[in-house]
């Protein structure tokens, strides 16, 4: 995924998060936010489960000699490529936080979301009002405001077909317009 386009992704949960809890100042669970849109963490989880599983059957193969060579290298390349592919999902998930952290700057900088001393973030009355206007020259043409697209377009089975179909980017290119 793009950075742009997780940028759209991450605004649309910041803005999600905050409108819900508007008009109180919560902490943003960036964590959490990567995690619902990346499951970066299951994903490292069950790569270092798989490779922990074959390095555990090839020591106890070995132990009992149920194992050849071959095995043994078979195996080594398996746990050497699941160890590159959890590298490579680390270095995914800290681009991620690059971009959420950039994603939440941005808001702030555009006044969209403040930031309290706490470091707790609320709606601004200009993102309030944006999230709930009905933006008629636009792209969302029927009574629907950009809010209740945006949250249609976070439920789980629309997730994946949103990102993939700008879905995203035009909701959070409507709000930032408004």
């Amino acid at each position: 995924m793009r950075n742009a386009d997780q940028f759209t992704v991450f605004a649309s949960k910041v803005f999600d998060t905050l409108y819900e809890s508007f008009p109180i100042p919560v902490p943003l669970a960036r964590s959490q936010l990567i995690e619902d849109v990346t499951q970066s963490l299951q994903k490292i989880r069950e790569l270092e489960w798989k490779k922990d599983a074959i390095e555990s059957a090839t020591y106890v193969f070995e132990k009992v000699g149920q194992i050849t060579e071959e095995e043994k290298e078979n195996a080594k390349k398996n746990i050497s490529t699941l160890e590159s592919k959890v590298r490579d999902e680390h270095d995914r998930r800290r681009n991620m936080e690059r971009v959420l952290e950039g994603t939440i700057a941005f808001l702030v900088f555009e006044e969209f979301v403040r930031e309290d001393d706490n470091g707790y973030y609320q709606l601004t009355l200009r993102g309030f009002t944006h999230l709930n206007k009905r933006f008629a020259q636009h792209e969302i043409q029927d009574n629907t405001t950009i809010i209740e697209k945006l949250r249609d377009a976070l439920r789980p089975e629309k997730f994946a077909g949103a990102v993939a179909t700008g879905v995203f980017t035009s909701l959070v290119s409507s709000a930032f317009a408004g």
